[in-house]
């Protein structure tokens, strides 16, 4: 082997040490530590809003999920909260993960029991990916899943679901933990639910991860539908991570080619550190994808490391890079501006670097208050205080944005609640 070879293989695993690294943001035996406050709550105002009870009026204790991964038989199961593999599965099932928090220590999330209500019968992947007969043995659980939701909605101020879309290199039992963490930070208003796509934590599964990425897509795209149809939420949101940005870019692609009216129901679309070539979602949005979501917001940094990998297997830039070489290529550019799309550049934050600048929607206050802002109080770019340079794309948090922040006048803080 050259050295040119060994320098490429060594670059290559390397990089993958760096993907398995970030993508599980270092979650173990299924407990998370809560991140730093979002700076919108060290506004004395803002601060009330943060609710001391767990799971505030919701009538079970946790989050729930829908899942399209196989899960794992009880005579192989080792760990009792871990009730699903990393194996596609050919139907959905949904349950609630019991997140606990401050059990073993202060500010500390914890999964103390795994349910499963059984088969999203209504809710079908693709035809062909349906295995009926195993489906017609299986325990119908989509009446207990829809009561819950509903329930939860009728003793929320904001009657919204919440969906989070977890990155690659995921395990089961780690994304609840980080959901649980966003409706924490969201005082526990509406439903918050996990949407567990079958990734791997193998090491070299990043491949496998990029093909049921976009398999799993479709899957929500029917989930979205099914919610809009039967749940009583006023608004749909989405917040996806990493690779989770091509589950939910391939949902939305499905809604709008369906053009079947669930536009209505679906409010923000956050594509966060978003692990996708930027043409893919020029194509998207020029699919109509930006006619579904109220609001979508891409955010992007150019000190992510992590996303080095991607870039370098596929030999292009990544949507959540933003970096100087322009990713956004021009032609491109011109899809994105529109109304509701905004693109975040958040190089500029503090604390953005941890996990190699691959989660900095956790570590970051400022990214986290900015995403709060949106999703709990609907905020503009301006609102936020973002700036944005004469003829540039992408926002960006200002030198006095702390200031901004923690000034913020009260009657500004009573329009924002109302």
């Amino acid at each position: 082997m050259t050295v040119l070879n060994i320098n490429m293989a060594q670059k290559f695993l390397s990089l993958l040490v760096v993907l398995s690294m970030t993508a599980c943001m270092q979650i173990k035996d299924q407990r998370l530590d809560l991140m730093p406050t979002p700076l919108i709550y060290t506004n004395s105002v803002f601060e009330e809003l943060i609710s001391a009870d767990p799971t505030g009026d919701a009538p079970y204790d946790g989050v729930l999920y829908v899942t399209d991964r196989a899960p794992i038989e009880n005579e192989k199961r080792i760990d009792k909260l871990k009730e699903y593999s990393k194996d596609r599965n050919s139907y959905l099932s949904v349950g609630l993960n019991t997140v606990v928090l401050n059990q073993y220590g202060r500010n500390q999330l914890s999964i103390s029991k795994v349910e499963t209500f059984g088969v999203l019968k209504p809710v079908l992947p693709f035809g062909p990916l349906t295995d009926f007969e195993a489906l017609e043995n299986e325990v119908t659980g989509e009446s207990q899943f829809i009561d819950l939701i509903n329930q939860k909605l009728a003793v929320s101020k904001q009657q919204d679901i919440f969906i989070y879309v977890h990155g690659a290199h995921d395990s089961f039992d780690s994304p609840p933990l980080v959901a649980a963490e966003l409706w924490h930070y969201l005082g526990y208003e509406g439903v918050m639910i996990n949407f567990l796509w079958p990734a791997t934590t193998a090491r070299f599964g990043y491949f496998k991860d990029v093909e049921n990425a976009q398999i799993s897509g479709h899957n929500l795209g029917k989930l979205l539908k099914y919610l809009s149809n039967t749940s009583n939420a006023e608004k749909i949101h989405l917040i996806s991570h990493s690779a989770g940005g091509r589950v939910v870019v391939t949902a939305l692609r499905d809604l709008a080619i369906a053009k079947n009216n669930v536009d209505e129901k679906i409010g923000n679309a956050m594509l966060i550190a978003s692990d996708l070539n930027p043409t893919l979602l020029g194509i998207a949005v020029a699919d109509g994808i930006a006619d579904i979501p109220s609001r979508l917001t891409i955010y992007g940094s150019s000190r992510d490391t992590a996303l080095g990998f991607s870039s370098f297997l596929f030999k292009g830039g990544r949507l959540g890079q933003l970096d100087s070489k322009n990713v956004l290529a021009d032609y491109i550019i011109e899809f994105f501006d529109q109304s509701n799309i905004s693109v975040v550049d958040v190089s500029d934050a503090p604390k953005i670097t941890a996990s190699h600048g691959h989660s900095y929607f956790r570590s970051s206050p400022w990214v986290s208050s900015d995403v709060i802002s949106i999703l709990r109080f609907g905020l503009t770019p301006e609102q936020r205080s973002l700036i944005r340079d004469k003829g540039a794309v992408a926002w960006k948090f200002p030198a006095s944005y702390v200031n901004d922040i923690q000034n913020r006048s009260l009657s500004e803080t009573i329009n924002i609640s109302n």
